[in-house]
């Protein structure tokens, strides 16, 4: 069991073209790594937005918080 909180920019992040992440992807990322840690979610998350994106700095504050029960 776990609990993920985002700010709208994780999902909102844009590629040059402006054609933003959205939350089907993040959705995706989350689905296909379920059961790992909160460390490797929040990783895999940040790796899909920063794909998503390139190596410029962000647009808006990317906020991501993985909470799991131990």
């Amino acid at each position: 069991d776990g609990l993920v909180l985002l700010s709208d920019g994780v999902y909102e992040a844009a590629d040059s073209r402006g054609a933003m992440l959205g939350l089907a992807a993040v959705r995706e990322v989350l689905v296909a790594n379920r059961g790992a840690t909160a460390e490797r979610l929040v990783e895999r998350v940040m790796d899909a937005v920063r794909r998503h994106t390139g190596a410029g700095p962000f647009r808006d504050d990317v906020t991501l918080v993985v909470a799991q029960r131990v």
